[in-house]
């Protein structure tokens, strides 16, 4: 056992070399000549976290979990930047909701307090159809040649932001927990790709996935041994992609776009659950995610050029207002 651990120390070591190594690289490729094309590949995944107003009841009484705000992203493999945009959080409308000691019998679900409406979440994916685009008759087209380097205009890119939003959470753990908090994260990534393959064979192509895949974990009520009780309003929108543009005009196999744009919201919220307690969740939840970018290219006097295939993924996940009770009780009243 203990050799196990050793090598796992070991590797984690290397592994952490690595990365140090490759973040060098990185910030070294930033300083880079704008005359120069685009790079043609550029992928990354970009995890922006934000917790705040978690509650956990102790024997010792309730504790606050500390908030974080940070982004994990992978960066661009080429040493481009996924940074998130610093962009003004969402107002998020609510209702003035009371709040009330927790009770300590049964929690029927007729005594909760009503919360008003909250639009319903969204998943949303905008794909514009693509429609002939001469260079000619597209100013953003001007100046890019059909010949862009060795590479020669084509374009591979990925850009997957996955925010996460923990917030109004109370859990007992031994000692009663409340939780009453309004939450809001609002991520936006904007990754327009413009390049061009007119007059030349197998240049100006693009394959790109733009995925938003925001999780919203809110407005829970946990109680594995005491009371718990959850009353939060959140709201979560995640943001990401760009217009494409290219051109396969008078070339072969060239100005083709494969584009799939997933917009997948995943929501987590408003649920009780009650091991040897009592759990009562009083929340509403909203969570949006958006893939944005319409996809223009043309293929006039070519052969087999301006081609445009484009995947639209919406399909949100949600898994709200349920309330579970072991030996406790539990009850959930859940807007989202």
């Amino acid at each position: 056992m203990h050799t196990w651990v050793r090598r796992g120390f070991q590797t984690a070591l290397v592994t952490g070399g690595l990365l140090m190594l490759g973040t060098g690289i990185a910030s070294a490729d930033e300083n880079v000549n704008p005359d120069l094309p685009a790079n043609p590949v550029d992928a990354g995944v970009s995890v922006p976290i934000d917790t705040s107003q978690n509650a956990v009841g102790t024997p010792f009484g309730q504790y606050q979990t500390p908030s974080v705000h940070r982004n994990i992203s992978t960066g661009d493999v080429t040493g481009g930047d996924l940074g998130t945009q610093a962009l003004p959080t969402r107002a998020v409308s609510t209702k003035a909701l009371p709040t009330r000691a927790l009770p300590t019998n049964a929690l029927p679900t007729n005594a909760l307090p009503n919360t008003g409406n909250l639009p319903v979440g969204q998943a949303t994916s905008a794909l514009g159809q693509a429609n002939p685009l001469m260079r000619q008759a597209s100013p953003e087209l001007q100046g890019l040649g059909g010949n862009q380097g060795i590479f020669r205009g084509n374009r591979v890119h990925a850009d997957v932001v996955v925010p996460i939003e923990l917030c109004g959470n109370a859990i007992a753990v031994g000692g009663d927990a409340a939780e009453d908090a309004t939450c809001s994260q609002t991520i936006q990534h904007s990754d327009p790709i413009v390049t061009n393959g007119d007059d030349e064979a197998l240049a100006g192509n693009v394959v790109a996935v733009n995925g938003a895949i925001p999780v919203q974990l809110t407005g829970n009520a946990i109680a594995a041994a005491g009371d718990a009780y959850a009353h939060t309003v959140a709201g979560q929108s995640g943001t990401t992609g760009g217009d494409i543009r290219t051109s396969g005009a008078a070339g072969t196999v060239a100005g083709t776009i494969g584009a799939a744009q997933v917009a997948t919201p995943v929501q987590v919220a408003d649920n009780a659950i009650a091991g040897a307690g009592t759990a009562g969740a009083d929340s509403a939840s909203e969570d949006d995610a958006t893939s944005k970018g319409s996809l223009r290219t043309s293929g006039k006097s070519g052969t087999a050029a301006g081609t445009v295939a484009g995947v639209p993924v919406a399909v949100p996940a949600q898994v709200d207002g349920n309330g579970i009770s072991g030996i406790g009780n539990a009850a959930s009243k859940s807007t989202s």
